[in-house]
């Protein structure tokens, strides 16, 4: 009697311990939990009697861990439901031997014996149900020696707490929420024993049937893939048959396929020797093909990747540069860069722009983290070209970098010329010898690291234009190169196109004559520019001289801003409340509120860049498109902003294929709000700042988004109010415990990069009546690590990387 007793309450304290040890945070669960039930273990064996046998079988275990609470063989898991306490394995495991048997008896079948002793005497509604659903029984891995734990658990007379997860006898991980799931990585190969127990809210608890897994070393029997022809960098004429040929090979097997690609798209496959496939119908351009191999058992293997350029036939392509007046020379020539652009053997200059950092204020000049200038080139071609991009000052270059990274475009250096080329339209930052490193303390917990390029040089290289206008045609207000002065807000009427030329230089704004604004299209690819303008004291208060404004009234159709260069705004660069395309611009600015692109329900944002001071895209409508952005996030606002005081609801927002080449951000907050700082941060990738009654950002995606600044200081901050501060540093805009029906739901976000940690943590702040829910990421990476779970997210100086506050739920990260 004495030995049923002592093993019972024994038990049932362990499985105390161990819940309240899930819930620690005090020290890593894989030290703490091995200790702390080793000294619950020899605490109850000196007065357990005969109970002693039982005790040997946990410090037996335990004495399988090492001092760090690691077994002899790594492994990392993770749990995939959101809210639920670590998965990561406390105990590892290393493949169970052939002859092990399935009968025996371990630690977890005491503490069963135990449990079973106490529910005869103590429970009349019994233990909870579990079933094994993955791995199936006999199940053999070849996925990169991972394999999910799934099961299912119920409770007749109450409710299933969480579910323990086992491989070859050790506990590996937990989950507290359906479906009850762990995914055990780095898994040797070999045979596994896998099951799991449910725990009841009466800490009653049942184990699953016994399920065995194989782990088969795929290093062994994989098969072997390349490619024989073509080269790697390769030259083609367009409608020439490429003929791609790979030799596979298969080492215990037989080869079953062998496919194509180009660019990540399947251009086909063969099955038979010589592994061939003829390509007929490659577009110009460059496109990065690979193969990959499958054998008869269904392992895969993949080659290198060849690089093949597909160009115009000789003297097909066209190339138009747009030279520059004597004027504009004078006044705008970049003294420091000059371009010239070859094709089919013929070179033409084209004209570098200079525009100065007309920014004094203090969040940008004073601090001097921002760039000194812009220097940039526009020219339009098919075909392929190669760029030269020199340094007047004849100083030899040492580097040169050239974003975005996922171009692939690698330069050539010799001298004080960087040389590249070009097999379709592009829009680049050319970086030459940029070694300036900026540190700033952030706030009490440290400081932050920036390299801040100081005179980057953009190169535009458009598509050729269509159906251009010309002057004199009707309902066509033409601007010829040179210089012009329209003054602010040049009145638009409708069905009326706005061309500015190529080496076009016209100072001023435009706006609608009418509302609700019917055919506008302005188009070109001149430059708008607000310099030398003047605004008055209510004007700069006010919300308007933007430079492009479509903003009277939201119900406007067929209304387009193309191909137009836009500098130094009073404003914003292009603001309309009705559907628009923006296509193929390139936005600078400098001064706070200028806000990049705001635009009305249904809109196109596509293929444009932007380098402005506040906001870059405001997804404020619903039903947008935006796609294909090069983006330069500078020291003010955000990348995305989802709200500012929301006052309707954004639905149905499609953004996808978006480059962030820099985030010149160190500060994310105004630094007079002293009171309330967790509100803060306005300047995250993606940001929301407060939202009206009713209003809500949902069902909304982010696709494939590229983020290459390495020391980006934060990438979300949503919150559910906004707020602002008086000169005394309080608050005024919001209450965060107001009561009003507003959300952020079902936003997903796949295939998010970053190219290092962030310093500060991602923020979540929901309220009484402003809920966050159901924020979805897949495949992010981090510093080229994929982050499988919640508890993968770090920060620099927060250390976690997501903190959430207040009403805020289904938060989920998976691979």
């Amino acid at each position: 009697m004495l030995f049923v007793y002592s093993a019972a309450i024994r038990n049932i304290l362990t499985q105390k311990i161990m819940k309240i040890m899930d819930g620690l945070t005090l020290a890593p669960a894989n030290v703490f939990k091995p200790l702390a039930l080793s000294v619950l273990v020899l605490g109850l064996s000196a007065c357990g009697g005969s109970g002693g046998g039982s005790t040997s079988a946990v410090s037996a275990q335990q004495s399988q861990t090492t001092a760090s609470g690691q077994s002899p063989a790594s492994n990392s898991g993770s749990s995939s439901s959101s809210g639920s306490q670590t998965g990561s394995a406390d105990n590892v495991t290393t493949a169970a031997s052939e002859t092990i048997d399935e009968t025996s008896k371990d630690v977890v079948g005491v503490q069963e014996e135990a449990v079973d002793t106490r529910t005869q005497t103590t429970a009349a509604g019994g233990k909870p149900k579990i079933t094994m659903t993955a791995p199936a029984d006999g199940a053999v891995v070849n996925n990169k020696a991972q394999f999910a734990i799934k099961a299912t658990a119920w409770d007749n007379d109450g409710a299933v707490d969480r579910v323990t997860f086992f491989v070859n006898n050790q506990r590996v991980g937990s989950d507290y929420s359906q479906p009850f799931t762990f995914t055990y990585k780095n898994a040797v190969p070999g045979r596994y024993k896998v099951y799991a127990m449910a725990h009841d809210d009466k800490d009653l608890s049942s184990k699953s049937s016994v399920h065995w897994v194989t782990v088969k070393d795929e290093s062994d029997g994989k098969p072997t893939v390349s490619i024989t022809s073509p080269g790697d960098v390769s030259d083609f004429v367009v409608g020439k048959t490429i003929q791609i040929t790979a030799a596979a090979t298969d080492s215990d097997g037989s080869i079953k396929k062998v496919e194509f690609f180009s660019n990540g798209e399947k251009l086909g496959s063969d099955a038979n020797k010589p592994y061939q496939l003829a390509w007929a119908d490659a577009e110009v351009g460059s496109h990065d093909i690979h193969v990959v191999a499958t054998d008869n058992q269904g392992l895969t293997a993949q080659s290198d990747t060849h690089r093949v350029a597909v160009n115009e036939a000789s003297g097909s392509g066209k190339l138009v540069t747009y030279p520059a007046s004597d004027v504009i020379t004078q006044k705008f020539k970049s003294n420091r860069f000059g371009v010239k652009v070859t094709q089919n053997g013929a070179t033409k200059n084209s004209f570098v722009y200079e525009e100065d950092n007309s920014s004094k204020h203090s969040w940008a000049g004073n601090y001097g983290y921002m760039q000194e200038a812009n220097h940039w080139t526009t020219f339009s071609f098919s075909g392929a070209v190669n760029v030269e991009a020199s340094r007047l000052d004849g100083k030899k270059i040492s580097s040169c970098v050239i974003r975005p990274k996922a171009l692939k475009i690698n330069p050539t250096i010799a001298g004080n010329k960087c040389s590249f080329r070009l097999n379709k339209p592009v829009k680049v930052s050319v970086e030459i010898d940029e070694t300036s490193k900026i540190t700033q303390h952030i706030d009490k917990m440290g400081q932050i690291t920036k390299k801040i390029v100081k005179h980057p040089l953009f190169v535009f290289a458009d598509a050729m234009e269509q159906d251009i206008p010309k002057a004199g045609d009707k309902n066509v207000v033409y601007f010829k190169p040179g210089i012009h002065e329209i003054g602010k807000q040049y009145q638009i009427p409708n069905n009326t196109t706005v061309y500015i030329a190529g080496g076009a230089y016209v100072i001023g704004s435009f706006t609608t004559k009418n509302k609700n604004p019917s055919n506008v299209t302005i188009r070109g690819r001149g430059i708008l520019s607000g310099g030398g303008l003047g605004e008055g004291k209510s004007e700069k208060v006010g919300w308007k001289n933007h430079a492009v404004d479509f903003s009277k009234g939201r119900k406007g159709k067929g209304l387009v801003v193309e191909g137009i260069t836009i500098t130094d705004p009073l404003r914003s660069c292009i603001l309309s409340y009705s559907q628009v395309d923006v296509k193929n611009t390139k936005l600078f600015s400098w001064r706070h509120r200028n806000d990049g692109i705001v635009a009305g329900n249904g809109s196109l944002i596509e293929n444009n860049f932007l380098k402005v001071q506040d906001d870059n895209i405001k997804l404020y409508y619903g039903n947008q498109t935006v796609r294909n952005n090069v983006i330069w996030q500078q020291t003010s606002g955000a990348v995305f902003k989802f709200a500012w005081d929301l006052k309707g609801v954004s639905k149905n927002i499609k953004v996808s294929n978006i480059d962030i080449i820099h985030s010149d951000v160190f500060f994310d907050y105004a630094k007079g709000e002293t009171d309330r700082p967790e509100l803060n941060s306005t300047s995250a990738v993606f940001s929301a700042m407060g939202f009206g009654k009713n209003a809500a950002f949902r069902d909304n995606s982010f696709q494939n988004i590229r983020i290459e600044e390495e020391n980006l200081l934060r990438l979300m901050a949503l919150r559910m109010v906004s707020t602002h501060h008086t000169s005394a540093g309080k608050s005024t805009w919001g209450n965060p415990n107001t009561s009003a029906s507003k959300t952020i739901e079902n936003i997903t976000i796949d295939n998010l990069s970053l190219a290092g940690v962030p310093y500060k943590q991602s923020t979540f702040y929901g309220n009484k009546g402003g809920a966050i829910k159901k924020i979805a990421f897949s495949n992010l990476r981090v510093d080229g690590q994929l982050i499988a779970n919640n508890n993968q997210l770090t920060s620099r100086l927060d250390g976690v990387g997501l903190k959430t506050v207040g009403n805020v739920s289904n938060i989920s990260i998976s691979p």
